[in-house]
This record gives C-alpha cells, sequence and structure tokens, in this order.
C-alpha cells in the first residue's frame, strides 16, 4: 500500500506526508532528469539530466515520510532515502536537499545514503542526534566557564563565591615586595611616595569581599610596616557591596583609604567614607582623617557602599568590636 504527493518542477520533486508498506519495487520519473528510484531505496532521488548551476537552489523536498517494513531491493542494504549516486551529482554548489521528519524502519545509519555529498538542510533532530547531544552535557560548569553579561552585581557575586559555602578570603601577609598578590601595603613607605599614599598599597579588588593582613613577626614592626589598603572605586561597585577587612597583626594598625580616584573631598567630608559610631578611629568630617584605621583592640572593619539622596557614592565604615 502506497500513498504519495508529488509535486514537480523545473529542477526539484517535493515528496511530502506520504504512508508506504513494503515499497521498494516501483520505479517513477519526471520529464527533467529526475528520478524517483524505488529499485535501489524506498524514496531514490537520481539523475541529473538537463540540470545546470542556474537551473534552481533545490534537488528536492522530502518530508513527513513514514515507511514500515522496508525492503533492500537492489541496495546493498535497506536504504530509507537514497540521494542521488556518487557519478552524477547536481552541477555546482547551490543545490541543497530537504529532508525532514521522515521515518522507517530502517536503520539508522541507512536513514539517509548521500554518496555525492550533497548539502542536506533539516529542521529537526532526529532521537539518536538529540540523544548525542544529550550525552555531551555537563553536569558541573568549571570554574570561569560562566560569564553572565549585564548583571555586574549578580556576576560579582558569582566571582567572589569560595568554597565552604562561605565568601573567599584575600591573604596578605608582607610589607616589603609590592609585587607579589600577598602585599599588604606598606603605610610607612607610602607616606614617602610623590605625592604622598599614591603608591605603597593594597588595591582592593572588587572580588575581594573578606581581607587578612597577617604578618608573622608583627611584633617587631612599627609603623613604617603597618599595612595600608585602598578600597575599590566607588563607581566599579553597586550600593550595598561590602568589605570585611581583619587586622591579624600582632601590634599593628591597619590603614585603609579609598581608591585614589575618589580620595578628593566631597559634601563637607574629608573623603568619601562616612564612619559609624566607634571609639577607635577618626571621624572624616572637613579637616579630620581620610583613612580609617583599624586597629590592635577591635580588630576587624566592615566597608559597605551607599548613595546618599543626591545619588552621591559613599562608603560607611564601622569597626567592630572583637574582645
Amino acid at each position: 500500500m502506497s500513498r504519495q504527493t508529488l509535486e514537480f518542477s523545473s529542477t526539484a520533486v517535493s515528496i511530502a506526508s506520504t504512508s508506504r508498506t513494503t515499497c521498494s519495487t516501483a520505479t517513477q520519473s519526471n520529464t527533467t532528469g529526475l528520478e524517483i528510484l524505488e529499485t535501489h531505496g524506498n524514496i531514490v532521488i537520481s539523475g541529473n539530466t538537463g540540470i545546470t548551476s542556474l537551473s534552481g537552489d533545490k534537488i528536492a523536498t522530502v518530508i513527513g515520510n513514514t515507511t514500515v517494513n522496508a525492503k533492500q531491493g537492489r541496495a546493498a542494504s535497506v536504504i530509507n532515502i537514497r540521494l542521488l549516486d556518487a557519478g552524477t551529482p547536481y552541477p555546482g554548489s547551490a543545490y541543497e536537499f530537504v529532508a525532514d521528519l521522515n521515518t522507517s524502519d530502517a536503520a539508522e545509519a541507512d536513514q539517509l545514503f548521500n554518496p555525492a555529498s550533497e548539502t542536506v538542510v533539516t529542521q529537526f533532530y532526529r532521537k539518536s542526534e538529540v540523544d548525542s547531544i544529550a550525552a555531551l552535557k555537563q553536569n558541573t560548569i568549571a570554574d570561569g566557564d560562566l560569564t553572565i553579561a549585564k548583571t555586574a552585581g549578580l556576576q560579582t557575586a558569582l566571582d567572589s563565591a569560595g568554597g565552604g559555602g562561605g565568601p573567599s578570603i584575600r591573604l596578605l601577609q608582607q610589607a616589603t615586595d609590592d609585587s607579589l598578590a600577598n602585599y599588604l601595603g606598606n603605610w610607612g613607605d607610602a607616606g614617602q611616595a610623590t605625592p604622598p599614599r599614591s603608591s605603597k598599597f593594597y588595591q582592593i579588588l572588587t572580588t575581594d569581599t573578606l581581607v587578612l593582613c597577617y604578618l608573622d613577626n608583627s611584633t617587631t614592626y612599627n609603623e613604617n610596616e603597618y599595612p595600608f589598603l585602598r578600597l575599590p572605586l566607588l563607581s566599579s561597585v553597586d550600593d550595598g557591596h561590602h568589605i570585611r577587612v581583619l587586622n591579624g597583626t600582632a601590634n599593628g594598625i591597619v590603614f585603609v583609604r579609598t581608591h585614589l580616584t575618589d580620595e578628593p573631598a566631597t559634601g563637607g567630608f574629608a573623603s568619601r567614607i562616612v564612619r559609624g559610631w566607634a571609639s577607635n578611629g577618626k571621624n572624616p568630617s572637613t579637616g579630620g582623617a581620610v583613612e580609617m584605621q583599624i586597629g590592635n583592640s577591635y580588630r576587624a572593619g566592615t566597608f559597605v557602599r551607599f548613595s546618599a539622596l543626591d545619588n552621591t557614592a559613599f562608603w560607611f565604615f564601622q569597626n567592630l568590636d572583637t574582645a
């Protein structure tokens, strides 16, 4: 039993929505050299007589055909669709063969036989193709493989996420070599820079949320080796961005200032840091200090980025009593 809908043009044939049972013996052809030869497959597209490179752009369109109990006929195996022969390809490279949603009980490798390597266009994946794609999926996205565009806050949170369910720790351990990643700045040397405090500091990154300043032999250090850090540029982080700085020196003070670009006084303040109440450090009012001090008593300081009602950005700072 066989039912077909065939549409012929000067360069292509369309076969759509046919149901075929035990079909591999009949031969059909049109007047342009295109033949449908079922003896070498259940649907066979063959012949290029009278076809030139300018005749059109489609070899054939075969969509939505089902073949049950397919037979081998004169082919080497049970072929569902056979597209041209290696010795009779279509001239030129502009032609394509459109095939979709065609099923048969032929083997998966024999659903489409294309010995002339013509261009095949499909819209839908076969089950075997979907299975192959699914097999390539990754259960875990590796570090550095995911970037989320235009969501800076979320991307920053993802970048700063560490193991153990908590934030990653930036460990700063030495005050002598500013070329190393663990350099914690040097307050004394920074005072000798030109202009003063313009170098010899650790620049806190937007991904640093917890910073520990630790010196193994800090009991022998004086003010010249006290840690010196600068906060991220205010415009590089969002409101609510927070940074915790821990003082792990034996008897030292950790000095923290704004980013160099944010340092000029504004709004009646000596810097863009507004300090919450604490007994340690100086209030950054006009004429006051421009750096925050995390001493050997309180040991921890928190900085939170916020915007005033006029949209001026500031850091809110508060020393935390760790006693």
